[in-house]
């Protein structure tokens, strides 16, 4: 198995732990409207919007995501670009041609305790109005609850690094460290959690580590 298998399946088991710990798993997938731009900044695009959404929503699952004993309790997402595969998978044309076919996906974990009243996927499809905009970035936000095999969905999730369509330096790691965070509505969270999960200089091991 290579490095890129070998970090993939870290990450499948870390996020197997998180769900033994009651914690529930989704697969996220965020499809947006035609940027201008290309490469590097078609993605730091799509990453603010990634960064908007937790923003949004951190507060209806913990009441004050900066303070440090809610650290513990924040969602983490761990956010990668794509590229849609159209012979395997029914794609709209828009979801192909928009951005080149780039959109982002990955892992969302959600603790046990939440001031959410529902699960994540159906809170998206109840108030997507609050995530995407009339005229703005986003398309959609979807979120599908991880039932089994969570190794295989977070292998499909990070299915572009094993293609070379993307690195892990272009992964989208939340919450962000507190020392990183400018506005408190942004992600924010645990230090430890972010620090063992940098992708710059991650290995297999850390990663199991990271709880």
């Amino acid at each position: 198995m290579d490095q890129n298998h070998l970090m993939i399946d870290a990450y499948g088991e870390m996020v197997e732990d998180y769900l033994r710990q009651r914690w529930d798993g989704y697969f996220l997938s965020f499809m947006f409207n035609q940027f201008r731009g290309s490469g590097d900044g078609l993605l730091r695009q799509m990453e603010r919007e990634v960064e908007r959404v937790y923003a949004t929503l951190v507060t209806r699952v913990v009441r004050d995501p900066t303070h440090p004993k809610n650290q513990a309790f924040l969602p983490r997402w761990i956010i990668c670009p794509d590229l849609p595969v159209p012979k395997r998978t029914k794609m709209s044309l828009q979801d192909v041609t928009f951005n080149d076919g780039f959109h982002t996906q990955g892992t969302g974990l959600h603790p046990p305790v939440s001031r959410l009243r529902t699960s994540l996927d159906l809170h998206f499809l109840e108030y997507q109005d609050r995530y995407v905009k009339a005229g703005g970035a986003l398309r959609s936000v979807t979120a599908t609850p991880i039932t089994r095999t969570p190794k295989k969905v977070v292998g499909y999730g990070f299915k572009a690094v094993p293609r070379r369509r993307a690195t892990f330096h272009d992964f989208l790691i939340l919450p962000r460290a507190l020392n990183e965070v400018t506005n408190c509505q942004r992600g924010t969270g645990s230090t430890e959690w972010k620090d063992s999960c940098r992708l710059q200089t991650c290995t297999p091991d850390l990663i199991r580590c990271a709880i």
